[in-house]
């Protein structure tokens, strides 16, 4: 019984380290970029946010609100609503259609990790509704279920 839970204890262990090294990969790559805006680097970073609306759409989400802290850095958070699940190969034309764009490629694969992980939680009558994305110096990402 004891090594059954020694083993539980070290896959847990080792899930876990390999989600915060993936998480803080993404949290870096934004915070780089943030660290480095100045007033037409912002401007750059919303009018590609504003030109992926569509691609939003065939991600299986919406775009509910986007909205802009001005400061130095400045802050984007952006509301979106799950509308349906999409295949990984659609997944990966997506992201493919935007591997040169840095701020695109971190909201498709955060939108696409929101989706698995709510997949994956146990929530009975709750399902995913909504994917709050925060895009500053400090990321964040807020998952919102709703019955």
């Amino acid at each position: 019984m004891q090594s059954i839970i020694e083993k539980t204890k070290e896959v847990l262990g080792t899930i876990s380290e390999n989600v915060n090294d993936l998480l803080q990969n993404e949290k870096n790559e934004v915070a780089q970029e943030f660290k480095e805006a100045t007033a037409d680097r912002a401007n750059a970073m919303l009018e590609e946010i504003t030109q992926l609306a569509e691609t939003i759409n065939k991600a299986g989400f919406e775009v509910a609100a986007l909205n802009i802290t001005v400061g130095l850095p400045p802050v984007f958070a952006m509301n979106f609503t799950f509308v349906r699940d999409i295949s990984e190969e659609e997944e990966e034309t997506l992201l493919e259609n935007y591997k040169d764009k840095k701020i695109s490629i971190i909201i498709l694969k955060t939108l696409f990790k929101s989706t698995l992980y709510a997949q994956k939680l146990k929530m009975g009558e709750f399902k995913l509704s909504e994917v709050d994305i925060e895009l500053g110096i400090i990321p964040d990402v807020i998952l919102k279920f709703t019955k």
